[in-house]
Parts: structure tokens; sequence; C-alpha cells
């Protein structure tokens, strides 16, 4: 009788174990890739942003060529101060959704609100994945108006739960042995 016991006791003590384990792993996946967590967030009205704000614009080069770059524009030029003919790139206008070619994790929507309005969402991540930048403006004419930021930040998606989830139940199975089995497991004098 005092073998089945054990074995019984020993048997739902792995059981246990496992599901520690796995309860934890499990956890720690959900919670670690879950969505970024804004971090920071900046709205800006109608007439007022920041003194830099990058969008996306068409970079004209002297051999006839364009590129769609990034390019981060002082309050004078998204105010649309400047001239057009002094400068050799003009805003990127055309409805969709692409990556640039140029910069690594940079990706943008651009959007039509009306006829003369566009808003255009550019999304720029780190090589790590732990912060991702969302900065949003809307063109009308030549001027820009900054809409927004938003800084995220996550644990990225190169995280693994796997060694913590063998610390933790390391831990835990360690405690157990010492303060429960034990006992559970000792004949009763």
């Amino acid at each position: 009788m005092a073998l089945a016991l054990r074995v019984f006791i020993r048997t739902c003590v792995l059981l246990l174990y496992f599901m520690v384990f796995v309860g934890v792993y499990v956890g720690l996946h959900v919670y670690m890739a879950g969505p970024a967590s804004v971090q920071d967030s900046k709205e800006y009205g109608a007439g007022n942003g920041p003194d830099y704000f990058p969008v996306l614009v068409v970079d004209r080069q002297e051999e006839g060529n364009e590129t769609l770059v990034l390019r981060s524009l002082a309050k004078a030029d998204y105010a649309g101060l400047t001239g057009a003919k002094e400068r050799s790139w003009y805003l990127y206008r055309v409805q969709g959704e692409g990556l640039l070619t140029h910069a690594d994790r940079v990706t943008f929507k651009v959007e039509t609100l009306s006829e003369k309005l566009q808003q255009v969402v550019i999304t720029i991540g780190e090589a790590n994945g732990q912060r991702t930048s969302i900065y949003t403006y809307q063109i009308e004419g030549k001027k820009v108006s900054p809409r927004s930021h938003q800084l995220l930040a996550s644990f990225g998606n190169n995280f693994s739960p796997m060694p913590f989830t063998m610390v933790i139940t390391a831990i835990i199975v360690l405690l157990m042995e010492k303060f429960v089995v034990r006992r559970l497991l000792k004949p009763a004098a």
C-alpha cells in the first residue's frame, strides 16, 4: 500500500511539474509576443508641429532618376514656405501601401481623404524589433500637416521564452521537492 501511494504521489507531482512548465511557457510566449505597448504618443493640431518631421518624398537626381526616400523636413519646408523651384524633390502622394527599398524596416500607407487631402502613415522599425515609430501626416497642396507620432515598444520577434521557462520551472520543482513532496513521501510515525 505504501508503495502504491508513493507511486501515485510521484505521478501526480510529475504531472503538476509538466503543467507548470507548459503554463509558464505559454504564458510567457503570449505575454512577450503580444502587441507593442505605446511608450509615447503626441498629437499635433492644425498649424503646429515639431521642428522636424519625417515625410516621404520623391528625390530627383541629376541623371533624371527618381527615388522614393524618407526625408526629415524642417517646419519651413513642411509648412510650404520654401519655393518648389528651389527643391530637388516633391511630396509622394500616390495612394497605396509599400516598403522603402533604400531603408530597412520602413513601410508606408497613403490614403486619399478628399480631392485635395491625402494622409500618409509611415512606420519605422528598429532592426531588433523592440521599438517602432509611427508618423502620421496629411498633405494639402504643398503643405504638410503633422498629425501624430507614436513610439511603440515590445520585446521583439526574436524573443524565446524557453530559458525563462526552464529557470522558473527549476525553481518551482526545487521548492516543491524540498517543502511538499518530502513531507508527503515521509512515512508517518
